[in-house]
């Protein structure tokens, strides 16, 4: 189902065979980051290396996450252990020789400069989801020392960020070591390869115009191509038809919308509705541009990133978020933006259908 992005999954092979660089990936949320971390590990699986490959959520320890990479090693790549001393006495991953203490930055660096024989990439997904600061200065701050002693293990964080200090504290003391990749909008013939790849897979068929549609109301996210795609293709379906044609597109556009509304606050929805004709504006603003004409869909997400934070700022700042639970917040985080993109392209369509 993997489509597009073959440039940007060159660079990152790159930066890691070649360069032997830590990797830092960003950018809007729904624009495919997770996919092209799975088609890296998967890569690098086959590859030989050793991959562990984590989710961060909001309480992500350093102890833990890294005592469970270790476990993820085994002792025998450990230059300082003979294979044939290896027992159930010696342990069978590199967790085994790191104590039971508070593991910090530096200890787990020590034992990666000693792995020899093999390579590891630790893959640490949603790291914009992670709220303790010391997490994230304990990272940048192994990320450091690896790179000092030239480890075999290498990190890739990904995670939501208009750029690479929005998403990684401490960069100062980094930047040399790490190479940052931006994962922008695809571009909307990688949208129409995307629906044609589920197309060939299910076998379910779509017009011309119902493509169109998907591509327009996606904007570049392969996350709400697969999301309209996947209802337009049940509507379909209960219709007795193996073919989806535009109507059903555009009825998967409105449940979906009503879905997203569902999860929001009522008056997050009622800022957000004003809101619309601000976008479409900044939209048509974007359109008009040569850049724009060349790669038509790449630049609206970041508007609509851009103008939903505002919203968000705005009615924090009003105290109408005021005791939102983390999750709550996240939840409505992950909502604002392609709620206002879909029903910004619903007023589209209806005003072009008009």
């Amino acid at each position: 189902m993997f489509a597009g992005r073959r440039d940007i999954l060159v660079s990152l092979i790159r930066a890691v065979e070649d360069q032997r660089s830590h990797v830092v990936i960003y950018g809007d949320r729904g624009a495919g980051k997770t996919s092209l971390l799975r088609m890296l590990s998967r890569s690098a699986s086959e590859a030989k290396y050793i991959v562990a490959y984590f989710s961060c959520g909001a309480t992500s320890d350093f102890n833990e996450t890294f005592r469970s990479v270790a476990q993820e090693i085994p002792l025998l790549y450990h230059s300082g252990v003979s294979p044939i001393s290896l027992n159930a006495d010696v342990g069978s991953s590199l967790s085994d020789l790191l104590g039971s203490g508070k593991l910090t930055p530096r200890l787990f660096g020590d034992a990666a400069a000693k792995l020899v024989g093999t390579r590891v990439l630790v893959v640490l997904d949603e790291f914009d989801r992670a709220e303790s600061a010391e997490f994230r200065r304990d990272v940048a701050e192994l990320i450091k020392t690896l790179s000092d002693v030239s480890a075999r293990l290498q990190l890739i964080i990904a995670g939501v960020a208009g750029d690479l200090v929005d998403l990684m504290e401490h960069i100062p003391s980094i930047r040399r070591n790490v190479t940052a990749v931006r994962v922008p909008a695809m571009q909307d013939a990688e949208v129409a390869n995307l629906v044609d790849n589920g197309s060939r897979m299910s076998g379910i068929k779509f017009d011309p115009a119902a493509v169109d549609l998907v591509v327009s109301a996606a904007r570049g996210s392969p996350y709400l191509t697969n999301l309209l795609c996947h209802v337009a293709g049940i509507l379909a379906l209960d219709a007795g038809r193996v073919r989806v044609e535009i109507s059903d597109v555009s009825h998967a556009l409105e449940d979906v919308i009503e879905d997203f509304r569902r999860r929001l606050p009522h008056q997050l929805v009622v800022h957000l509705d004003k809101a619309t004709d601000t976008f479409n504006a900044a939209e048509e603003a974007t359109e008009a541009t040569p850049a724009a004409k060349l790669e038509r869909g790449a630049s609206a997400s970041p508007s609509a990133f851009n103008i939903s934070a505002k919203v968000l700022e705005k009615l924090k700042k009003d105290g109408a978020l005021q005791g939102a639970n983390p999750a709550a917040y996240a939840l409505m985080i992950d909502s604002v933006t392609p709620y206002l993109q879909l029903r910004s392209a619903r007023e589209r369509f209806i005003s072009q259908a008009a």
